[in-house]
């Protein structure tokens, strides 16, 4: 029997159904990488190209990438902010002759006479041939670029970290359409010569022109690219003569190219299928993503329309204070905007999803919108046919809305929430599954390929795993979890474990003791298999070190000191260090990171590598009461082995109001038996609080958290933007884990009294609250688990043991710890004794007697407990600022 969870919050009508995937349709993890995708095209014989922003496209087909990219232009490509590689597609006729085309962000550093402290770039669009463009590794020629947009400097002016735009698609007649972003900065208040951004060094390179300082006003001015839908030559990169305002004298005039304009930031596109022809490149969906108010999917169903940006936005929002001489007297209103609420514009009426007038779920928390494809696949059941399924890359969500013959919105569902950021959907014109590609962290972090496909039979489980250690010495005991594990039936699952080194147990949650007698670093992997009642796996696997311990971020230092809160509009450049704790620091990698965080996303702005780092905060703006703007420096170092850890600072801006401060209540673990809960962050104020989902499959409306049924750690962030009086606060963030509803257990475990010689084998005595079976593990200490026996292994001092039962797919695991102390008889000993991490006090006990020549260390504290005598023999020393002290006691009970 298959159950699926609902969860209904009765609380508001914001939220329909929540499963986080209809039933009988599947997620599958296609390909995991150590870098994110940011988009993907499939090709007729189905293989799929991915890239990332940094400059590199690959090919993946049966789940295998190529070994080598596609085409790698990363010398070329700016990938910071929302830059870098933006679009990549095929020619119509590819199979023939294996052109592609691309969008990328100039690297500022090959424009002549450049400056890195206002690095303005633009983008360009170009074509490559591939070589073997057939074969199982197809590869750009490096020589064949085309650059069809972007010749003399002269391409999509970049003012700052983003609204590039970029995407591309190709028209039913042949030609290339081409968005272009407004080139700006990323607020609203962009009307020319703002100083967070880098017009000057625009103007004097070139890359637009003085009358083009006009900020995101551009978007209405025809002599400049920004803002537009261009439609040119895929040969020449003309503008077509049935554009509306082609110049036959001119053709390769930006005037000659424009199809439509009113953009902010296009950064997706779609063609409509079969709506065009040989002299009509058809009608176009595009997704502009918006301010603080909307994310817009608009449809450019003919030429010369003007979509309002920036005195427009949404369907009835507009920003009174853009100057009247950029305000068009008509402009196109979205078919559908989306940001805290969902709403639909059917006959050039609004209604909310979830409506009479318009059926859907209506989820908040949405912040930039991303076009998919459409479905008209045969795989798909009726219902999720013949619908465009779009995303939200900050809502981590997939939707689908279907049109009339009029493109009024018939209903808009969410189709899955997938918890992470979402980068491109596509899907496959072989079987009609729908691919997308996403990541926990979009800079730096895991991507991943995925393919949600419809089964009319069982769903195989998900397996994760997570893991109490990533290294540490030779032998080392590590709780290993499978408590993300889910069944998207609802099947009771088993779980069972393999390991690198030949080990294996079952259970939820074993713990296991790894070990090597080698001296180098040993990788050791743990593998987890899934199975449900009708014996469907997942797998996945887990690494840990072995002689290697993850590098400690031990403190930072800022020179010149710059304050956590910063006067709002100043930038603030300094060198930034660091100290740390490893075995080997010379090996380390120090990695800096610069983000502007706004509300609940963030942009990269820049990476520097070393130690120390010359860094420029990123500007911070006060934009109250809708907005929060902060900056952040992330520091991740990472050793010769891969093992790393992080820490990041924050700096806020002051604005020379009231300070006001958020608490915001640790949330406990949730279960699958709780539908929502009520979240009851606070401020110092009285204001109220905002909060975003930074990660986990939720739903948030308001204060209310919807939980979707799936196994995960949830982070939430509070927000809190200011007004007239108040300055904003300092986020805060809470992470919790919601998991399966399970059955308690408490393990109760007899106390282990002291051993003294001759040793024996130890039988202990432990139990479970609920029957289950134990299991013993060791934890430190002169011992070894043979079975279910202890065996000292003949040297003296504390040792400590673990009973435990793993649990299973209906009860939580559970542990208790036993110490005891191994007592020899007589103990001789010649060592230096020296504080370590793990020991602030070092004890060393004898029955009867200590013989010693040792010497003690400055700062270690020392005690010597014999039961007769202590013998101090010549050698024996206690340096300057040790602590010592003998005892006469001997061995405890």
């Amino acid at each position: 029997m298959k159950i699926f969870l609902f969860g209904l919050l009765l609380l508001s009508n914001k939220i329909a159904t929540a499963q986080v995937l209809p039933p009988d349709f599947v997620d599958e993890t296609v390909y995991s990488s150590p870098k994110t995708f940011i988009g993907l095209v499939i090709d007729n014989v189905g293989r799929i190209f991915v890239w990332e922003k940094e400059g590199m496209v690959w090919m993946i087909q049966n789940g295998i990438k190529s070994s080598l990219p596609v085409l790698d232009i990363t010398e070329k490509t700016y990938g910071v902010g929302d830059l870098g590689l933006i679009s990549f597609i095929l020619d119509p006729n590819f199979t023939s002759n294996g052109f592609v085309y691309v969008s990328y962000s100039l690297n500022p550093s090959l424009i002549p006479n450049h400056s890195s402290l206002e690095p303005a770039t633009y983008g360009i669009v170009s074509r490559f041939t591939v070589d073997n463009h057939l074969s199982n590794s197809p590869s750009v020629n490096p020589n064949s670029e085309l650059i069809l947009l972007g010749q003399n400097n002269k391409g999509i002016p970049i003012t700052y970290l983003g609204h590039m735009g970029g995407a591309l698609a190709f028209g039913e007649d042949g030609t290339l359409m081409i968005t272009a972003g407004d080139g700006g900065f990323f607020d609203d208040s962009d009307d020319g010569d703002s100083p967070s951004t880098y017009h000057n060094a625009a103007i004097n390179l070139g890359i637009m022109s003085l009358e083009e300082n006009i900020g995101a006003n551009r978007s209405q001015l025809n002599e400049s690219i920004s803002g537009k839908l261009l439609r040119i030559n895929p040969i020449s990169g003309e503008g077509i003569s049935t554009n509306p305002l082609y110049n036959p004298a001119e053709p390769n005039s930006t005037v000659s190219k424009i199809w439509s304009k009113g953009f902010r930031n296009p950064w997706t596109m779609l063609k409509i299928p079969n709506s065009g022809g040989s002299d009509y490149p058809g009608k176009f969906f595009v997704g502009d993503v918006g301010t603080g108010i909307d994310e817009e999917l608009n449809l450019v169903h003919e030429s010369n329309l003007n979509f309002g940006w920036p005195k427009y936005e949404g369907i009835d929002a507009i920003h009174w204070l853009r100057p009247i001489q950029y305000t068009p007297d008509i402009w196109e209103k979205p078919k559908v905007v989306m940001r805290d609420e969902i709403f639909g514009l059917i006959n050039n009426q609004k209604y909310v999803s979830g409506s009479p007038e318009l059926p859907g779920d209506n989820v908040g928390g949405n912040g930039s919108i991303l076009l998919g494809d459409f479905n008209k696949s045969l795989s798909f059941p009726a219902d999720y046919r013949e619908n465009l399924y779009f995303g939200d890359y900050t809502g981590k969500n997939i939707y689908r809305v279907k049109f009339d013959l009029n493109y009024n919105p018939l209903f808009v569902f969410k189709f899955v929430s997938t918890g992470k950021y979402i980068f491109g959907i596509k899907v496959s014109p072989i079987d009609g599954s729908i691919y997308y590609v996403s990541s926990d962290n979009p800079y730096g972090g895991e991507g991943e390929l995925h393919k949600i496909s419809y089964l009319t039979s069982n769903n195989p489980p998900v397996s994760k795993i997570v893991s109490n250690a990533t290294g540490g010495g030779s032998k080392l005991t590590v709780q290993f979890d499978g408590k993300y594990s889910y069944d998207p039936d609802g099947d009771t699952l088993t779980y069972s474990w393999s390991f690198s080194d030949g080990q294996s147990s079952s259970g939820l949650s074993p713990f296991v003791t790894l070990s090597t007698t080698s001296t180098a670093v040993v990788t050791i992997t743990a593998t987890l298999t899934v199975t449900d009642n009708h014996g469907s796996t997942g797998t996945a696997s887990k690494t840990v070190q072995l002689n290697n311990n993850a590098p400690l971020i031990l403190e930072t230092t800022i020179e010149p000191t710059i304050a956590e809160f910063i006067v709002s509009g100043s930038s603030n450049t300094a060198s930034f260090s660091a100290t740390i704790n490893d075995e080997n620091p010379n090996n380390v990698t120090y990695t800096w990171q610069t983000f502007e965080v706004h509300n609940g996303h963030e942009h990269l702005v820049h990476t520097a590598i070393g130690n120390p780092s010359q860094l420029t905060i990123p500007t911070t703006v006060c934009s109250p009461p809708l907005e929060s703007y902060w900056a952040k420096i992330k520091l991740t170092i990472t050793d010769q082995y891969g093992l790393e850890s992080s820490k990041e600072l924050i700096f806020s801006p002051s604005c020379g109001l009231l300070t006001q401060n958020i608490v915001f209540p640790a949330i406990p673990t949730q279960t699958t038996a709780n539908n929502y809960l009520t979240l009851e962050a606070s401020t110092s104020s009285g204001l109220s609080i905002s909060y975003y989902v930074m990660n986990g499959l939720v739903n948030l409306v308001d204060n209310n958290l919807q939980f979707l049924g799936i196994p995960g750690a949830v982070t939430l962030r509070a927000t809190q933007h200011g007004d007239a009086v108040f300055d904003q606060a300092k986020f805060q963030e809470v992470t919790f884990d919601y998991l399966k509803n399970r059955n308690n257990q408490i393990i109760t475990f007899e106390t282990i009294t002291t051993q003294m010689e001759p040793y024996l084998a130890i039988n202990p005595v432990a139990f479970s609250s609920l029957g289950k079976p134990i299991n013993y593990v060791w934890i430190s200490g002169p011992i070894n688990i043979v079975g279910a026996q202890i065996v000292p292994n003949g040297e003296p001092g504390w040792a400590t043991v673990r009973a435990f039962n793993s649990g299973d797919s209906d009860t939580n695991g559970a542990y208790r710890d036993q110490s005891f102390y191994i007592c020899p008889n007589e103990i001789s000993i010649n060592e230096i004794h020296k504080v370590t991490d793990s020991e602030i006090l070092k004890l060393v006990t004898a029955k009867n007697v200590i013989n010693t020549t040792s010497k003690v260390e400055a700062h270690t504290k020392l005690v010597y407990n014999a039961g007769k005598e202590i013998n101090f023999s010549p050698g024996f020393e206690v340096k300057q600022g040790a602590v010592f002290e003998s005892l006469l006691v001997g061995c405890p009970n």
